[in-house]
């Protein structure tokens, strides 16, 4: 054999002991800064299913209380504010709100039936109505620019006015199942197109978080680019792409099934874009010698769509991700957690990238 044949069986050699024996431990590990609540006089909550970021101000869904809090980094303690709207249907009430997005310094919640803004002192200004309680929206230059998952409409995004008038649609639904094959339709659309919607100021991004695909709109809907990120989360991406691509359009595998050890049958679990660059968490959990949690946290960029970072949160306790955002103080960013710990409650958790 030629040195460059031995060579090139060296690196193959390489390049298969490095693909099988990837660990976390090739991997930075986030450490936990802070946490809320730990006192007894703090304020309590719900899981918080939406967070969004307003210079030192975080902003949550707290879905079971029919309610948004409004909490304030006071580095390195995350402290709560104020309540954003109280339970009910009338002006400035909120009812089973879903998400939330920020512009302007204004609020926009979507909740069962409705779109509420608020200014970012919780004082209420508008709502309309909207009947359908997907949560996937961006909120941009007083439009709402709202993902349709409905496949009885063959576009993706609705915008509508502030006073809830339609403007326009764009987008092409890209998945093409038999959804009357399923037992109930409609939780089928939203399950397909389930993902985050984002903007740059100049674009709207969207990734579907069971397919893995992207697409990038101009503010006028015109198609920028597409692609598909699932080869960024190394064998779940791939995992998980091919066991929905089973069940929902090849139809060979049972919707209940999923894969040992995701929780849930996602390629990501949430995301949040921060400057130039999107973050998604995902997480795995085992229970081999007790519990162990593993939350997944990818960077990538945007132009061009690449992977930067990854890091790992290990919680020895069954955990399930709420939801998360990115903060910056001081030139640094820094990751907040919202988790579900089976074992010791919901919190807030305060992690330095």
């Amino acid at each position: 054999m030629d040195n460059l044949g031995l060579g090139r069986r060296k690196f193959v050699i390489f390049l298969l002991l490095f693909l099988f024996n990837f660990s976390y431990a090739d991997i930075k590990e986030l450490k936990q800064i802070s946490f809320y609540p730990k006192d007894i006089q703090d304020y309590y909550f719900k899981p918080i299913i939406d967070l969004a970021t307003l210079g030192d101000m975080v902003y949550g869904i707290e879905n079971l209380r029919n309610s948004a809090i409004a909490f304030k980094l006071e580095y390195p303690q995350v402290k709560y504010d104020f309540l954003v709207g109280k339970p009910g249907q009338g002006p400035g009430d909120l009812q089973r709100p879903f998400s939330l997005s920020i512009w302007n310094d204004e609020i926009a919640i979507k909740e069962s039936g409705f779109f509420s803004f608020f200014r970012k002192n919780g004082e209420y200004l508008s709502k309309f109505r909207i009947f359908s309680d997907n949560p996937t929206f961006v909120y941009l230059d007083d439009k709402i620019y709202w993902l349709n998952p409905n496949l009885e409409d063959n576009y993706l995004v609705e915008i509508y006015a502030k006073d809830g008038e339609m403007i326009s649609t764009f987008g092409d639904k890209f998945l093409k199942p038999d959804i009357h094959a399923f037992k109930n339709p409609n939780f089928i659309n939203y399950k397909l197109y389930e993902g985050n919607m984002f903007s740059d100021g100049k674009s709207i991004l969207y990734f579907n978080s069971r397919f893995g695909n992207y697409l990038i709109f101009s503010l006028d809907g015109k198609t920028l680019a597409e692609g598909n990120i699932s080869k960024f989360f190394r064998t779940r991406g791939e995992k998980i792409k091919k066991l929905n691509n089973d069940i929902y359009i090849k139809r060979v595998k049972d919707q209940n099934e999923r894969i040992s050890g995701y929780p849930r049958s996602v390629i990501f679990e949430d995301g949040y874009l921060h400057k130039d660059k999107i973050y998604f968490v995902s997480s795995t959990m085992t229970h081999k010698n007790g519990w162990e949690t593993i939350f997944e946290l990818r960077v990538l960029s945007i132009k061009p769509m690449n992977l930067l970072k990854e890091y790992v949160i290990k919680k020895g306790d069954p955990c399930r991700l709420d939801s998360f955002t990115v903060i910056e103080k001081n030139g640094e960013n820094f990751i907040l957690l919202a988790i579900t710990n089976h074992e010791k409650g919901i919190n807030l958790e305060l992690y330095k990238e």
